[in-house]
């Protein structure tokens, strides 16, 4: 199946390997690289954002052709969710850490699709593979303590590799940490994130983190 992008369609599901949609025109290979597999959390009128699982059918030098990905929609033109995009896409693409999803400098961008007045702002980054922490307490229960030091180990080491280049994640919860097939952490949702400067550590220290 391919997913039409355009929030404003009636009729989102297509055909794999339809060039466009269907029902609304849209192209369906979004930026000459992405198609649409299928939402990651329930289309809502009331959320900013749309989240899909993408295909990168052209891949990029920091992925090949063929590799899962995460494609964040902005189908809002507030400035301040505009802002909070380009922050999050700026914080990934100056990272590099396995437990922390890679983003191409060419992966942030926006596009026009009919019947919307203002584009559709765009963010893919790699897909960590796996289970969020909160899921996975709800299926399994409490942990050792052993695991909890390695889990706080794993989180601490990446942290510190966020914090080195000079960024705050400012969001750590059991939903943005995943549980990845080998038994490594991952970190996601770098929404927040907020650059280290003079500026915002004043902010910080006069109570005020916006």
């Amino acid at each position: 199946m391919s997913y039409c992008i355009n929030p404003r369609c009636d009729r989102r599901e297509n055909p794999e390997e339809a060039p466009a949609c269907l029902c609304c025109g849209t192209s369906l290979l979004i930026h000459n690289r992405f198609r649409i597999l299928q939402p990651l959390r329930p289309i809502r009128l009331d959320h900013a954002t749309d989240v899909f699982e993408v295909v990168d059918e052209q891949g990029s030098w920091i992925s090949p052709p063929g590799v899962h990905k995460v494609l964040k929609v902005l189908k809002s033109r507030d400035e301040k969710y505009i802002a909070l995009q380009a922050r999050e896409a700026h914080c990934l693409q100056m990272l590099d850490h396995p437990g922390i999803p890679k983003v191409d400098l060419d992966d942030h961008f926006s596009i026009a699709v009919p019947g919307m007045p203002f584009p559709l702002h765009c963010l893919a980054l790699e897909k960590l593979e796996g289970v969020n922490l909160e899921e996975w307490i709800e299926q399994h229960g409490r942990i050792s303590q052993p695991q909890a030091l390695s889990w706080l180990e794993q989180i601490a080491q990446i942290l510190h590799h966020v914090h080195e280049r000079g960024f705050f994640h400012r969001d750590i919860k059991p939903s943005n940490i995943v549980l990845k097939p080998d038994g490594a952490l991952g970190l996601i949702d770098f929404g927040g994130s907020r650059e280290v400067t003079d500026t915002y550590l004043a902010k910080i220290s006069s109570g005020s983190s916006d």
